[in-house]
């Protein structure tokens, strides 16, 4: 009968091993054309704003005004890169939009938005595709993104 020795490893064996294979990983993904998914998905969020948010509220008779202004954001692996905060103005509603980046745990990124003093967290679930984070902790969830739901902070 043949008996197996159970290999120890030391500690830093353990990290040498862990750090190979995250070192492994980078080299896996393209970075570049995650960043220009990130844009995207950005740029579709704000048409989604567009002809949603600020189409409601044109056909409801409020004025709107809406503006882009350009901000650099630095990520590891990725590197410095410019995208754009957004912001609208209309009657009831003042929201705006500022990329935090694609980099976070569990999604593809990030945007915070502020809206009539709430700030609210969007996440990119997949490509193209937005939630809204809804409570903290264990009482978290994720909403879609659509009129319905903005509505919750608009009081």
């Amino acid at each position: 009968m043949e008996t197996r020795k159970k290999t120890v490893k030391t500690f830093m064996e353990f990290l040498s091993e862990k750090k190979n294979t995250q070192d492994g990983n980078k080299d896996k993904v393209d970075w570049h054309e995650r960043k220009l998914k990130w844009l995207e998905s950005i740029d579709l969020l704000y048409r989604w704003f567009d002809d949603n948010v600020s189409k409601s509220l044109k056909e409801s008779g409020y004025d709107v005004k809406s503006s882009l202004e350009k901000i650099t954001l630095y990520e590891d692996y990725i590197g410095s890169y410019e995208t754009k905060n957004y912001f609208i103005e209309g009657g009831p509603v003042s929201l705006k939009l500022f990329p935090a980046g694609t980099l976070i745990i569990g999604a593809f990124g990030k945007v915070n938005m502020q809206i009539n003093g709430n700030t609210v967290k969007l996440v990119l679930e997949d490509w193209g595709k937005w939630k809204i984070v809804d409570g903290i902790g264990s009482s978290m969830r994720l909403r879609d993104l659509s009129e319905e739901h903005l509505v919750k902070y608009l009081d």
